[in-house]
């Protein structure tokens, strides 16, 4: 059986309730994240000086969406007007077909005419080094910045810890390690690489090693040795005998 509370009671309890949600409504917004109070306190505010920012604010980014959009059209444009004037009559599959086996073959016997008449015979004669197939490209920066510098080298192993990864990538390096270890990016494997051994983006065959410490979250630091084998990967085809695992 329940007694009815008396009136003044209840309005007493009702009132000192409602205080102490004043008080912690107050309090949560005062000592809560700076950022979003100071972005509430912006948006609603109708003070005359932050109201005409936020005009003008609002003005400017519409206008800079448009120009964006303008400027992405132009890009497609040109770039569609660029791939209707350049020739596509070049057999490419054909040349790479000729040219992989020739290179397997000219290899081979360079190694055996060495066996023969040493090393320095191909010196002697100036016979030309095969030259790569595919056009390098190095990925630039202004100075000596992040990214100078660094090579966007292929490769036809990459080990992590004496781990072959089934991708050979340093994509595939950096989820890897980020996942055992501490956050990685593949540019930021790409760049100790680049410190330890400069470009290796010609150096098909050959393995280089180096090492990169990751830090995770707790704070723990892990140095992580990787491995990588450069490979000319003729425009992302499989890997093999037949193509860049050849060693040459």
């Amino acid at each position: 059986m329940s007694i009815a509370i008396p009136e003044t009671i209840a309005a007493q309890y009702a009132a000192m309730v409602a205080e102490a949600n004043a008080l912690a409504t107050e309090y949560r917004t005062q000592t809560g994240d700076e950022d979003a109070r100071i972005a509430a306190f912006l948006e609603s505010t109708d003070d005359e000086n932050v109201v005409k920012v936020r005009e003008w604010l609002a003005t400017a980014i519409a206008k800079r969406a448009e120009i964006d959009a303008k400027i992405d059209e132009a890009k497609a444009s040109l770039t569609e007007i660029g791939r209707e004037n350049v020739s596509a009559d070049y057999d490419a599959a054909a040349a790479e077909a000729r040219f992989l086996p020739l290179r397997k073959e000219i290899t081979t016997k360079r190694k055996l005419i060495e066996g023969l008449f040493g090393e320095d015979a191909f010196t002697a004669l100036g016979v030309e080094e095969i030259i790569s197939l595919k056009q390098r490209t190095t990925r630039t920066g202004s100075g000596d910045g992040k990214g100078a510098g660094v090579s966007r080298s292929s490769f036809s192993d990459v080990t992590v810890n004496g781990t072959s990864l089934a991708k050979p990538t340093p994509s595939e390096a950096a989820a890897f390690i980020t996942k055992e270890f501490g956050k990685v990016t593949a540019g930021e494997l790409r760049e100790s690489l680049t410190a330890a051994h400069g470009d290796v983006s010609e150096k098909y065959g050959e393995v280089f090693s180096f090492s990169h410490t990751v830090t995770d979250k707790a704070g723990k630091s892990t140095v992580v040795n990787l491995t990588v084998t450069p490979t000319e990967n003729i425009r992302r085809q499989p890997k093999s005998d037949e193509t860049d695992n050849s060693g040459e």
